[in-house]
């Protein structure tokens, strides 16, 4: 089972803001998993593979 990160995690590990990783994913640029109402976390696998397919400098 992979690790999944919130916002701010994913931030860092993809020397990022968190600003950065909010307008990605509004803007459907990165996939997120939904927990509960408010909650979101990422796995950084599929981010990453998400990211290299489109071709996006991250």
């Amino acid at each position: 089972m992979r690790a999944l990160l919130d916002e701010k995690d994913l931030a860092f590990e993809l020397k990022v803001t968190t600003r950065t990783v909010r307008n990605y994913r509004q803007e459907g640029r990165i996939p997120f998993i939904r927990i509960g109402k408010r909650t979101l976390r990422y796995d950084l696998t599929d981010v990453i593979n998400f990211l290299k397919k489109r071709g996006s400098n991250r």
